[in-house]
């Protein structure tokens, strides 16, 4: 049986170079664990969720669910992350919490004196001339969907006569191309302390079908992060004589 009131959640953010994996229960967040680096993710998301329950002095077992940042964003990340929650949500038999990483960047960078008409639009480095990108509204609601957008002059310019709030590390690829009007530039970085809000929001609305073995095994089998772009892959070129 879930516990609604204030269910233990462990937080998985893999979307970037930065392994992030935090601990949580209710509101509160117990312990957060964040390394950055290339490889980082396949060498030390284990240990860090480790390291997380034993700061909060926690059992892995008492886990309730698994938020995990859904992507878009890092290939590699985003598979590591969906491994290891996944394998945890099987062994336990709970749920798993997929989140938009875009949209909790949103709504992680909302603050109480933005305008009541204030869009925010996240951005994340997708490489070359690309970045990940939606908009929200300040209650977190989709107003343009997470897509791979090129990047060229009169993006979101459809928007222009709104105050626009832009987070992300695409934010700064993306400057000289941003609209001309009322607009803020917000410095957040992916941490899996922005899945805890939304993430805690989706557990409570859990119906009582998700609690079935079924179905959960179901829903874990058929998940894949949001990646919007295929993996860049290169082969190894031969040497020549």
């Amino acid at each position: 049986m879930l516990q609604l009131e204030s269910p233990l959640l462990l937080l998985i953010e893999t979307g970037s170079q930065l392994c992030s994996v935090g601990l949580a229960e209710g509101g509160d967040l117990l312990a957060l664990r964040e390394v950055g680096g290339k490889g980082v993710h396949s060498r030390l998301i284990t240990v860090l969720i480790e390291e997380v329950f034993e700061e909060a002095a926690r059992e892995l077992q008492a886990t309730d669910a698994v938020a995990l940042s859904s992507g878009p964003g890092s290939y590699t990340g985003l598979r590591v992350g969906a491994s290891a929650a996944k394998g945890i949500c099987y062994a336990l038999g709970i749920p798993l919490l997929p989140v938009s990483t875009l949209r909790a960047l949103a709504l992680a960078s909302r603050e109480e004196e933005d305008e009541e008409h204030t869009l925010y639009i996240s951005m994340l480095d997708a490489g070359r001339m690309e970045v990940y990108a939606a908009v929200y509204d300040q209650e977190g609601n989709e107003v343009e969907s997470p897509c791979a957008l090129v990047l060229e002059e009169g993006i979101f310019s459809s928007h222009a006569a709104q105050p626009l709030v832009f987070v992300g590390s695409g934010v700064n690829k993306a400057g000289n191309y941003l609209p001309k009007g009322k607009i803020f530039i917000r410095q957040r970085k992916l941490s899996a302390k922005n899945l805890l809000a939304p993430a805690l929001k989706k557990f409570s609305g859990l119906s009582e079908q998700m609690t079935e073995e079924n179905s959960l095994l179901e829903i874990l089998a058929s998940y894949q992060p949001l990646y919007l772009k295929a993996p860049h892959i290169t082969s190894r070129k031969k040497k020549s004589c």
